[in-house]
C-alpha cells in the first residue's frame, strides 16, 4: 500500500512535469510549424485543435500507463456522430478540460478562467 502511494505521487509528480514540458514543446515547435506551413486561417485553426486533442490524448494514456489514474467511458460513440453540440463539466478541473479537449477532437472550449 505504501509502495502503491509512493508510485502514485512520483507519477503525479511526472506527470506534471510531462504536461509542462509537452506545452512547452507544442507552443515553441509544432505551433509555429503549423503557422509557417498553413496560410490560411481557418484550416490553420482547424489543424491546431487536431493537434492540441491528440496531444492531450497522449497524455491521457501516459497518465494511465504510469497509473495515476483509471478511466472508462459509455457511449463517446454517439457523442462523435454529432455535430453542434454542447458538452458541460458539472464540476469542471483541469483534468475535466483535458480528458472533453482529448475525446472530442476538434472541440472548441470555453473554461472559466480560474481554472
Amino acid at each position: 500500500m505504501v509502495l502503491d502511494r509512493g508510485w502514485r505521487l512520483v507519477g503525479t509528480g511526472l506527470s506534471f512535469a510531462v504536461m509542462g514540458i509537452g506545452g512547452l514543446i507544442l507552443s515553441l515547435i509544432a505551433a509555429v510549424g503549423v503557422r509557417l506551413a498553413i496560410r490560411d486561417r481557418q484550416r490553420r485553426a482547424q489543424v491546431a485543435r487536431r493537434l492540441v486533442s491528440r496531444m492531450f490524448r497522449a497524455f491521457v494514456w501516459f497518465m494511465a500507463t504510469v497509473g495515476v489514474l483509471r478511466w472508462s467511458i459509455e457511449g463517446l460513440e454517439n457523442w462523435q456522430k454529432e455535430r453542434g453540440y454542447l458538452v458541460l463539466a458539472n464540476h469542471p478541473t483541469l483534468i475535466d478540460v483535458v480528458f472533453l479537449i482529448a475525446l472530442l477532437e476538434g472541440a472548441d472550449c470555453v473554461v472559466k478562467a480560474g481554472v
